[in-house]
């Protein structure tokens, strides 16, 4: 059986079709088309706005149970650009980067970070530092 045009589609269930028993047993029957060729109701309400569906309560939870996927899964995909653009733009130096530019040594590095005027971020288990800590250190010098 051929899925109608949208058109007509739209037409018969938004009773713009005539009224009465024929127009009824058009609408169930293109209804019953939609159920075959699997028309979910996200895509029901983007493409036919104005219908009045009747759904079984386990249609609805699926359908509730879809959004909320959906949203996860979009929500997961912002937070990993967002981690990535992050971790571009901090720019960390290293612990023999900082000991460099600061001409001191590894346990004058330790101890700093012990009294809280130059802490590291620790990543994979490495000590690595901002930009920013490092001149709000030289700046307070």
């Amino acid at each position: 059986m051929e899925v109608p045009a949208l058109g007509h589609l739209k037409a018969l269930l938004q009773n713009e079709a005539p009224t009465g028993t024929d127009a009824n047993q058009g609408r169930t029957r293109y209804l019953n088309i939609l159920k075959k060729k699997n028309m979910d109701i996200k895509r029901i309400l983007t493409e036919l706005p104005n219908t009045i569906v009747s759904l079984k309560a386990e249609d609805l939870g699926h359908f509730a149970r879809q959004l909320v996927a959906e949203v996860r899964l979009e929500l997961k995909r912002e937070q990993e650009e967002k981690s990535k653009e992050t971790a571009e733009d901090i720019n960390l130096l290293t612990a023999e980067e900082v000991k460099q530019i600061l001409e001191i040594s590894d346990s004058t590095l330790y101890r700093l970070g012990k009294s809280g005027l130059l802490v590291p971020i620790w990543v994979g288990g490495q000590r690595r530092y901002t930009y920013d800590s490092l001149n709000r250190f030289l700046e307070r010098r």
